[in-house]
């Protein structure tokens, strides 16, 4: 009985173990940009694009105590170069525990804060029906979660 007991936890611990995601597998998390501490700081977190590895699904979510936004686009800037994603789909707002979270989504390529080195400044603007929120990604060496996010990505393409 002892001997069965063993080898029936012997074999789930085996294929526990064989279930562990490779570094390779990311997995979405979310991070923020950085924002000071009285702003309206955009949430976003990064996944592979469902139909082509080669593109990122970037959710982007606000959450604000007042108002709810229509997200339209993003772009990301160096100060030199502009990048222009417009949302992918119709956004949604949710009236949650005293705030509204307005949430939608872009597909950017892999490569997309690449595209925008030799620079210690990126920003990340939403433009949404109240106006503009610009934030920092990058800025004078200082990284954000939601920009270690995008360089995860583009480093397991590169290794790959």
């Amino acid at each position: 009985m002892s001997r069965l007991v063993l080898i029936m936890m012997s074999a789930a611990v085996l294929s526990a173990c064989s279930n562990i995601p490779s570094a390779q597998e990311l997995s979405a998390t979310r991070g923020l940009v950085l924002c000071a501490p009285t702003e309206i700081c955009p949430i976003i977190k990064v996944n592979w694009n469902e139909q082509d590895k080669a593109y990122l699904k970037v959710d982007i979510s606000l959450d604000d105590a007042y108002r709810a936004y229509k997200i339209e686009s993003i772009d990301f800037s160096n100060g030199q170069q502009n990048l222009h994603f417009k949302v992918s789909a119709a956004g949604e707002s949710k009236y949650l525990a005293g705030v509204y979270r307005s949430k939608n989504s872009v597909i950017t390529p892999v490569d997309v804060l690449a595209q925008l080195k030799a620079s210690d400044h990126i920003s990340l603007q939403v433009n949404t029906d109240q106006g503009h929120i610009k934030r920092y990604l990058l800025k004078d060496g200082q990284r954000s979660s939601a920009y270690q996010q995008f360089m995860d990505y583009y480093q397991t393409t590169q290794a790959q």
